[in-house]
């Protein structure tokens, strides 16, 4: 049992990983599909966070001090949401959000603007005070993507457009970014 929660949970966090995630929204697109989702209008947002700057948090404080950082944000996230929506750690400083339960792809908008303004409050690491902001992007399911893989590529996309806008703020995936991604990879 212990090995199990292991393999599915971050190690530093207890928050779900990538593993983990990827099954929960295998899970999620299921119970939509059964449920006739565009009929329906059900929808459901992945939000795909990134921590701007946070080298140079472990940079100047060390890793230790920044494994506490990142602690400390995920406390964070799991306060800003509601039980039902997951929140998961993908790796390094990059945090995942499912919002199940939406009709539009604007009732995401809200969450999103309560996290960006919940993370300019300070954290307290040694006895420090720590402000981080964060970079945003949105996916929604099945406007943006159809499997989790797409969801969590178009919501990395719109990520990077939010730090390419500035870093604290949050963008929705567009199909735009990806013919930009294209054309520089290209």
């Amino acid at each position: 049992k212990q090995l199990t929660h292991l393999a599915f949970h971050d190690a530093l966090t207890n928050l779900p990983n990538r593993a983990q995630l990827l099954i929960e929204i295998k899970a999620a697109l299921m119970q939509l599909h059964q449920q006739a989702t565009v009929a329906t209008g059900r929808r459901f947002a992945m939000l795909l966070l990134d921590c701007d700057r946070f080298k140079l948090v472990n940079d100047s404080l060390g890793h230790a001090s920044g494994d506490k950082f990142l602690i400390a944000i995920s406390e964070q996230l799991r306060q800003c949401t509601r039980a039902s929506d997951t929140v998961a750690r993908l790796g390094g400083d990059e945090f995942i959000v499912l919002l199940g339960g939406l009709k539009s792809a604007v009732d995401a908008r809200p969450v999103v603007e309560n996290l960006l303004e919940r993370f300019r409050d300070t954290f307290k690491i040694d006895e420090r005070d720590l402000i981080v902001t964060v970079s945003v992007g949105v996916a929604v399911h099945p406007d943006d993507g159809d499997t989790p893989t797409e969801l969590l590529r178009n919501a990395d996309s719109a990520m990077y457009h939010s730090k390419g806008k500035g870093r604290n703020t949050y963008s929705y995936f567009t199909h735009a970014m990806n013919r930009e991604v294209s054309r520089r990879f290209a």
